[in-house]
C-alpha cells in the first residue's frame, strides 16, 4: 500500500472517530438529569427557598435548563399555595406544568406558567397549590423535551 492510500484511510478514520464522539456526547447531554428522584429531606421550609411572601404564597424558583429542572425544593405541602419562579437557563425555548404523576391532559395541569413557550433569558410565575398528598410532575411540554428527560419528579405531604 502506498503511503497517498495510508493517508487517505487515515483522514476518514480520524473523520468517523470525531463524528462518533460528537455523536456520543450530544446523546450524553440530552440524557443527563431531569428525572432526579425526589428528596424527602427538601420539603417545603423557608431556609430551602429564595424568599417567603406575597399573594402567591411562598417562593420556589425553579432554572429550566435543556432537558431539565433544577429546584430546591421536590416536596410541597398538600393545599399550600406556591409561588413558582420559572426562568429559562437555557438557550432553546421550555415551558412548566404541573401534573398529578402519569396525567398529560392540559386541561388538568395543576398548574402551568403562563406563556406559552419561555424563550432563552425569559423569566415568567404562576401560583401553584398541590390539591392532595401524592406524587406530581414538573413536565416541559414542547414537543421531545419530556421524551429527553425534561420532568422532575415532585410530592405532595
Amino acid at each position: 500500500m502506498d503511503s497517498a492510500t495510508s493517508r487517505g484511510r487515515g483522514r476518514r478514520l480520524a473523520i468517523v472517530l470525531v463524528a462518533l464522539a460528537s455523536a456520543a456526547m450530544l446523546l450524553l447531554g440530552a440524557c443527563g438529569g431531569g428525572d432526579k428522584k425526589t428528596d424527602d429531606t427538601k420539603a417545603a421550609s423557608p431556609a430551602s427557598t429564595a424568599k417567603s411572601g406575597g399573594s402567591g404564597g411562598e417562593e420556589v424558583k425553579v432554572k429550566l435548563t435543556e432537558y431539565k429542572f433544577d429546584t430546591p425544593m421536590t416536596s410541597f405541602a398538600s393545599g399550600k399555595a406556591y409561588k413558582i419562579e420559572a426562568t429559562n437557563a437555557g438557550v432553546m425555548e421550555h415551558n412548566l406544568h404541573v401534573f398529578k404523576k402519569g396525567e398529560r391532559d392540559e386541561s388538568k395541569a395543576v398548574a402551568k406558567i403562563p406563556t406559552a413557550d419561555l424563550g432563552a433569558g425569559k423569566s415568567a410565575s404562576t401560583t401553584m397549590t398541590l390539591p392532595a398528598a401524592g406524587d406530581y410532575e414538573f413536565v416541559c411540554t414542547v414537543p421531545g423535551h419530556e421524551q429527553l428527560g425534561m420532568k422532575l419528579d415532585i410530592k405532595a405531604t
